[in-house]
């Protein structure tokens, strides 16, 4: 994975995330709330940076048609892939 420093960060791109409570989980709200987020932001480069273990968000991201990408590591937060919004 390319290793990000702050000698070596990418151009900014908007970032598309969700988080919800346990007890929210598996109801569709994440991907309900990621759909109208993008769909007001309206315009494409929108990512979602997700650890590649996180097999739920991975599954929203791909409910939202996104598309992983290259394999990157956070300064504080471990490796993450780049998903790419259409």
């Amino acid at each position: 994975p390319v290793r990000w420093t702050r000698s070596n960060l990418p151009d900014a791109r908007p970032e598309l995330t969700w988080a919800l409570a346990y007890e929210h989980w598996g109801k569709g709200y994440a991907t309900e709330a990621a759909v109208a987020v993008r769909d007001w932001f309206g315009r494409a480069g929108l990512i979602s940076l997700i650890a590649p273990g996180n097999s739920r968000s991975q599954r929203v991201a791909e409910r939202l048609g996104a598309t992983p990408g290259e394999a990157i590591e956070l300064p504080d937060g471990g490796p993450h892939v780049v998903w790419t919004h259409p």
